[in-house]
């Protein structure tokens, strides 16, 4: 990734923390403007690329000390988790908005919808926090009543029954989100060189 070889060039010497913090600026403007930190690929070092906009690290004991602890983070030797809010851009969620109404009015989905989704929540490829959203909404959906007899396609544990209001407010959160009308809290958690993305 040209993150780590920017911070790799540094170290070993070949660019200045000048040329580095140019460099990093670019780099970050660009992601930013092509909404880019929304795939995860770049939203793993978002919280450390933001951090390096800061001209007070640019001076060469705190810099590298920095660069060290972010190669440390992303190799998995330090864990770290790091919290932010993202509002998403305006998603295309008309089918599933037509299934909500339709699930309101009558308290159930028919069965031949509940398959429609299931089939789209299979072929979903999590690359971005849109398909997280998405893929979490679809699960949500996938598991309302098919029948009027209000049973709920959730597994439960310590729970004597699902409580429909909690569902549905969720629903309607990460519909909210999908659409872009509210932001998404995200916890980002790094461990054992891996990062892990939660929607809180």
């Amino acid at each position: 990734m040209e993150f780590d070889n920017i911070l790799k060039k540094y170290m070993c010497g070949k660019i200045s923390a000048e040329l580095l913090y140019n460099q990093m600026r670019h780099l970050f403007n660009e992601l930013l403007s092509k909404y880019d930190f929304c795939k995860l690929e770049y939203l793993k070092i978002y919280p450390f690329i933001s951090e390096l906009q800061d001209e007070d690290l640019y001076k060469d004991h705190i810099l590298r000390e920095k660069i060290n602890t972010i190669f440390a983070i992303l190799e998995g030797r330090h864990s770290f988790s790091y919290d932010l809010w993202m509002n998403l851009k305006k998603g295309e969620l008309s089918y599933i908005n037509d299934i909500w109404e339709l699930y309101k009015t009558n308290g159930s989905i028919s069965f031949e919808k509940s398959e429609i989704m299931r089939k789209k929540l299979k072929n979903i490829n999590i690359n971005t926090i849109e398909d997280m959203c998405l893929d979490k909404l679809l699960t949500l959906l996938v598991g309302l009543p098919t029948s009027g007899d209000d049973f709920y396609m959730y597994n439960s544990l310590y729970v004597k029954s699902i409580d429909k209001n909690a569902v549905h407010e969720d629903i309607e959160k990460m519909m909210s989100i999908l659409s872009g009308q509210r932001p998404i809290h995200i916890l980002l958690k790094y461990v054992s060189d891996d990062c892990i993305y939660i929607i809180v």
